[in-house]
């Protein structure tokens, strides 16, 4: 009896003994799983906290981002006409990275030349007429690409990435009927790392199939605008050209004068007919050989400058124009990015573009912080044999087009173009 009591109070005992610690461990945990809990709470706010910023920050961006976008490009004149339009629409006969390049096989035993476009205000009535082969000068005919056989040449894969267009300097207000002024085709080269500027001879004797003659390049805008010139040099030069670029040269000095000028080098021979012909200017500056501050209106001058002495050429003035986008170019790029806003904005304003918007604004942007070289040639003079010749009492530029459009591929593709022509 003894014995049973006794194991009775140990058990009442170890009870008790337990209890309080279970009671004790059990207060514990349940307070240290509360204190878990705070913690995590407030680790998920600071979190959400971070993320309502961030999306803020965001969400203000691209609205800021939105509105300098169209700030910038808002003036800008896109011309859709040449949208959805295919390669043989627009006289691209590239198939495959392979041009072939026919020369003129059915040009037959006479040709037919358009008159003088300047000459009448309606250019549906520009008379055509036939001319004897025999009647060209030896010197021209010499240069016509005849009954040669076709030469087949080859781009090389990574050809995509260069990008070509065509700038058309022109004086518009309304640009129907007005010839190019300036024709410089455009190459953005990713792979070199080059913007090479190629000035076509607005005079140059080009086949206008649509006209079913010869004309001066210049003429086929008076004709038909950019996607005549466009479909032209294709057809011409065995070219790629999509797209373009129209600057109303009138209003360039408007654009000069927001970058505050550029610097220009010229010679005795130009300083002095800027300064004996070019009456444009309010100051009385005089030009001097060496480097001279341009303003917008010496621009223009300076560009359009002909016959400065007997030695003057249309190559001469196509290399002033290039070298005045130069110095445009480079003085952009100079420029602090706070400038970029308006001096795009106010420079789309004086241009009409097949580019929309978003293709526009990125190769503008390409060009502008882009580490490129740029290279400037002629057409003809620097890339191919040619003649200056009189045919119908018109004068033009006379070169075999198949080997100016060998020449072209070979400065703008560099290693990614095999030639047909070096076989």
């Amino acid at each position: 009896m003894e014995d049973s009591a006794k194991q009775e109070r140990d058990l009442i005992l170890t009870i008790d003994d337990d209890e309080p610690e279970t009671v004790s461990e059990h207060h514990h945990h349940h307070h240290h799983h509360k204190k878990k809990k705070k913690k995590r709470s407030k680790a998920q706010k600071v979190f959400l906290i971070i993320l309502i910023v961030l999306c803020s920050i965001l969400v203000l961006s691209l609205i800021t981002g939105a509105c300098l976008y169209f700030y910038m490009f808002g003036k800008l004149n896109h011309d859709t006409s040449l949208d959805g339009k295919t390669d043989a629409e627009l006289g691209i006969s590239i198939v495959n990275n392979t041009v072939v390049r026919q020369g003129d096989a059915s040009i037959g035993n006479s040709i037919n030349v358009l008159g003088d476009a300047e000459q009448y205000d309606d250019v549906s009535k520009v008379p055509i007429g036939g001319i004897s082969l025999d009647d060209l000068p030896e010197e021209v005919l010499a240069l016509l690409d005849l009954n040669s056989d076709p030469v087949t040449s080859y781009l090389k894969d990574g050809a995509d990435q260069i990008e070509n267009f065509v700038i058309f300097g022109t004086d518009i207000g309304n640009y129907i009927g007005k010839a190019a002024d300036s024709i410089i085709i455009v190459s953005i080269d990713r792979v070199h790392n080059k913007v090479k500027l190629i000035s076509v001879a607005r005079d140059t004797y080009a086949y206008v199939p649509e006209r079913g003659g010869y004309t001066k390049l210049a003429w086929t805008h008076m004709f038909g605008g950019a996607e005549l010139t466009l479909h032209t040099l294709n057809t011409n030069l065995y070219l790629n050209l999509r797209d373009y670029v129209r600057v109303d040269i009138k209003q360039l000095p408007k654009l000069v004068n927001l970058i505050g000028g550029v610097d220009m080098s010229i010679s005795q021979t130009e300083a002095d007919y800027m300064n004996r012909v070019y009456h444009q200017r309010s100051s009385s500056t005089v030009f001097v050989a060496g480097k001279n501050h341009f303003d917008g209106d010496d621009v223009v001058a300076f560009s359009r400058m002909r016959k400065s002495d007997a030695n003057d050429s249309d190559n001469m003035r196509t290399s002033r124009q290039r070298k005045v986008l130069e110095a445009l170019l480079n003085k952009v790029k100079s420029m602090s990015y706070t400038d970029y806003p308006s001096i795009i904005r106010e420079g789309m304003g004086l241009c009409t573009t097949s580019y929309s918007n978003t293709d526009i604004s990125g190769l503008v942007w390409d060009v502008v912080m882009g580490d490129y070289k740029v290279e400037s040639y002629g057409l003809p003079a620097d890339l191919v044999e040619w003649k200056g010749a009189y045919i119908n009492d018109l004068y033009y530029a006379v070169y075999n087009k198949g080997y100016a459009s060998d020449a072209i591929y070979r400065v703008i593709y560099e290693d990614l173009y095999v030639s047909g022509y070096d076989k």
